[in-house]
């Protein structure tokens, strides 16, 4: 970016000095070669301004306000290193918990269709017996998506397990699950989840969901990363610590 300033000293012609960087504008300012009314212009700005106003200007007030900012993140980073990442089977065993919670209310919602007769029941179990004693069997999926209901109930199912998710890890860090194993989730620089940022992990998570058919390869990553890093935490820029409540027990 390239400074200029206005020269009182000059009376007449061009009294614009430059260009120059904000470093050396700096260095004028200390040896008073430019003092805090003079006129001050750099790229990006639309007419001159003086000194002091500038985005350039330091006092000791903005020289404070950055040592705080400085020692605030140098003391958070020294705390989240000392926060032990979750590994695989802590994680696994969370996933666990949170695929029983959600199976309940799957539960729930596949009866009240059926009392509402939205889906049915037999026609279901029917199709669950067929895939037991067939796992393999390729015409099972789309059979089972072309039953009366399942589609609502897939519909209803994903919206719950995406406001669960979403919902969770933004106003509390972590899900039941989680939460119950002394588990969190924040940003990779020890930030808490904004609702935005839970929506992204949440995306992010259904894709390593679809790695499931590929020997789950998108979870087995966090078994040999150093950080404990799902496929869904290297793209959203997160991870998944003990929390403070675990650490000192």
């Amino acid at each position: 970016m390239n400074w200029f300033y206005i020269d009182k000293s000059i009376k007449s012609g061009d009294r614009r000095q430059g260009p120059y960087t904000v470093e050396e504008m700096r260095e004028f300012a200390a040896e008073a070669t430019i003092e805090n009314s003079t006129l001050v212009w750099h790229t990006g700005l639309e007419n001159w301004i003086p000194w002091e106003k500038s985005d350039g200007f330091i006092n000791e007030e903005k020289v404070n306000e950055l040592i705080q900012q400085t020692i605030a993140e140098i003391l958070l980073e020294k705390k989240n290193s000392r926060r032990p990442a979750a590994g695989f089977s802590v994680r696994a065993m969370a996933f666990l918990i949170d695929f029983i919670v959600l199976s309940l209310l799957g539960s729930i919602i596949v009866y009240g269709l059926n009392i509402l007769h939205l889906i049915d029941l037999e026609t279901i179990h029917a199709l669950v017996e067929k895939y037991l004693s067939n796992p393999l069997s390729p015409d099972f999926a789309k059979e089972f998506l072309e039953a009366e209901g399942v589609s609502v109930f897939v519909s209803i199912w994903f919206m719950i397990q995406a406001l669960y998710s979403i919902f969770f890890h933004a106003r509390y860090g972590g899900t039941f699950g989680k939460l119950l194993l002394h588990l969190k989730v924040e940003n990779a620089n020890g930030t808490k989840l904004n609702l935005a940022k839970a929506t992204i992990r949440y995306l992010y998570s259904v894709l390593t969901q679809f790695t499931l058919v590929f020997y789950g390869i998108g979870y087995l990553i966090a078994a040999i990363d150093p950080k404990k890093r799902a496929l869904h935490d290297f793209l959203a820029s997160t991870r998944v610590v003990y929390s403070e409540t675990d650490k000192e027990k």
